[in-house]
């Protein structure tokens, strides 16, 4: 009885497994999204005959829309929680960078970058993700979300040298492929098995996850 006691003590707490789950979900918003395509910029103008002025027009005005996106995004991970939009996004991101791959036409990187990636951002940027973790912690959600924040930087880092490597190894339209292909690989398979759309009504239990965090060796 002692035994199964303290092994139940020493359990890692579930909460960690979410913060792990939304790393990945900032490391590739951030990195595959947003960092990697300025390594595609000399690549893509010179084989399709693009003006680079055009190429950083359309990431700027995908960046743009996803602002107002952000707004949309935030009452309905208060009304439906996280797991379905964050789904959502990782598949769109998915396919919209695999798309980036079969592009031919201004036209249809222009509605790639202003269409898809601005949805995928919204559905796996920060807001999602720290709304998430911040409702899973309480004495520790600072180490939580600064866990969780590290993501982005992460993605950017590590997403830039391996598009730079992809383009050198293979060429652009099969980095954006591989690229799509690790989107999902990373995002897909990280469900959330428990409810994560904790009420703050329901302060009590909110009480009893920070405590149980707290007697929880990280």
């Amino acid at each position: 009885m002692a035994i199964a006691e303290a092994l139940s003590r020493r359990r890692l707490y579930y909460g960690w497994y979410i913060v792990a789950v939304a790393f990945l979900v900032n490391f590739v918003s951030l990195g595959i999204n947003a960092s990697a395509v300025g390594v595609f910029i000399k690549p893509m103008t010179e084989d399709l005959g693009w003006s680079r002025g055009f190429f950083s027009l359309a990431v700027t005005l995908g960046s743009l829309i996803s602002a107002p996106l952000a707004l949309a995004v935030g009452p309905l991970v208060d009304r439906r929680g996280a797991r379905g939009i964050m789904l959502l996004g990782g598949f769109v991101i998915g396919a919209g960078t695999i798309a980036l791959g079969f592009v031919h036409e201004e036209w249809q990187f222009l509605a790639l970058r202003t269409v898809l990636a601005p949805l995928a951002m919204a559905g796996l940027g920060q807001l999602a993700t720290q709304v998430t973790v911040s409702n899973w912690f309480i004495k520790k959600r600072g180490r939580a979300l600064g866990i969780t924040i590290a993501g982005s930087p992460a993605g950017g880092m590590v997403t830039v040298l391996a598009a730079t490597y992809l383009i050198s190894a293979l060429d652009w339209r099969r980095a954006w492929i591989v690229l799509g292909v690790a989107a999902w690989v990373l995002v897909l398979p990280g469900r959330w098995r428990r409810e994560t759309n904790f009420r703050y009504q329901d302060f009590s239990m909110l009480l009893t996850l920070g405590d149980w965090a707290a007697n929880t060796s990280f």
